[in-house]
């Protein structure tokens, strides 16, 4: 994932609205020391992160979504989301 001139957030959610957390083990081309475990990670323009998460045994739909920021005051403006069912 990565973005291009604004910052944002990239999180993931469950369809109850739940962060659900992911591991970052890359970011901007560099594995890192030891592995990340969030719920939410800040991305700024030019940057890139490789993550993996688990999905639950059980069928359902996960969100994984980016909240765009203005780079003047960080203000949210706008939010894409993905859709993953399994």
């Amino acid at each position: 994932m990565g973005l291009h001139s604004t910052n944002g957030t990239f999180a993931i959610k469950d369809s109850a609205g739940n962060l659900k957390s992911f591991t970052i083990y890359v970011q901007d081309g560099r594995a890192l020391p030891t592995p990340k475990t969030v719920t939410s990670v800040d991305i700024s323009p030019g940057q890139r992160f490789d993550v993996l998460t688990t999905l639950p045994t059980t069928s359902g739909t996960w969100y994984p979504q980016v909240t765009y920021k203005r780079l003047r005051d960080n203000s949210p403006y706008a939010t894409v989301y993905g859709k993953i069912t399994f």
